[in-house]
């Protein structure tokens, strides 16, 4: 830990199949560091060739955590994952670490913590909308004024979208906004699970056609390691509902089974062709994020000297 109490993260990022196991690996080694999965597949047992979960002797070579610990039929929730991941802190004491995965949401519990929001009861939603019908935003906006005249300083008489979304948390809470947000920032606040820290966030990107020639032969080598047979294997357990299996791939293989006309070359390109539209989802959420150091596929080998550049600038 550095002389300011903060501990250090390298976040590694990126669409599938750009080859992030492989760059946490070399940085978990060069740094001694663990590694922490938040890729939402990754967790679970039994999801293996699918999920391109790190090998068990991959895992060996650092300590991994929030790899393949969730057993189906269970369901892992975001929660209950920031939950399991706040456990390790407490209980390994970690101070840095490096974060790999293609789950922007779960990145953003994460960094951010979860947002919670006031649910308005379908009851308390209709009975906003009669009032707009027969009295009008101005008989809102009055009613909130008497109840919430803070609140209503804030908000423009012409903000319809306010005024009513105001109006339904006021009636379903029973409670003043002002006091309302406190208890949400208070619980966005307690859900954090990072220390103070420094961060250095790592995208790996891929040229199109690469990632995509990159897509296809990791397909056919999962296939030929066993991919339809572990798919078989879950739904002989009775999984045909698990949500997992209705993820990019799983899906696939779970129709291919199915429908005896598709055969083993269609299944690959159909496998291809979701992975891309995952893909191309994954790039566009975490494009959005301007923090990202973004490197192509081919310049991972200049990573771990920044890396270490980097952790000892925060160190000195």
């Amino acid at each position: 830990m550095d002389a300011e109490g903060k501990s250090c993260f390298i976040l590694i990022c990126g669409p599938t199949a750009v080859g992030k196991t492989e760059l946490s690996l070399r940085l978990a080694q060069d740094l001694s560091w663990p590694i922490f999965n938040f890729d939402s597949l990754q967790v679970y047992k039994e999801l293996n060739i699918g999920s391109s979960k790190p090998t068990v002797e991959e895992r060996s070579l650092a300590p991994h955590f929030l790899f393949d610990y969730v057993s189906p039929p269970q369901k892992l929730s975001v929660a209950q994952y920031l939950k399991d991941l706040k456990v390790i802190f407490e209980k390994k004491s970690v101070v840095n670490g490096i974060f790999v995965g293609g789950s922007g949401f779960y990145w953003q519990a994460i960094e951010k913590g979860l947002y919670p929001g006031a649910e308005t009861p379908n009851e308390v939603r209709k009975e906003v909308e009669e009032w707009i019908q027969t009295k009008g935003y101005s008989f809102l906006y009055d009613w909130m004024q008497k109840r919430d005249p803070n609140a209503a300083e804030k908000i423009s008489v012409n903000d319809h979208y306010r005024i009513k979304r105001s109006v339904e948390i006021l009636k379903s809470q029973n409670r003043n906004l002002a006091d309302l947000q406190k208890e949400v920032d208070q619980e966005k606040t307690e859900s954090l699970i990072l220390p103070p820290h420094h961060l250095l966030k790592i995208g790996v990107r891929c040229e199109r056609d690469e990632l995509k020639k990159r897509v296809r032969q990791r397909t056919q080598k999962m296939l030929e390691q066993g991919f339809v047979q572990e798919v078989q294997k879950l739904l002989d357990q009775g999984l045909h509902d698990w949500s997992p299996l209705q993820s990019v791939g799983y899906k696939e293989v779970f129709q291919f089974l199915k429908d005896e006309r598709v055969d083993q070359n269609e299944l690959q390109e159909q496998i291809v062709t979701g992975t891309m539209q995952l893909a191309k989802k994954q790039m566009t959420w975490f494009k959005r994020d301007a923090e990202i150091l973004w490197f192509e596929w081919d310049k991972v080998d200049e990573i771990p000297q920044k890396a270490l550049a980097w952790y000892q600038l925060q160190n000195p």
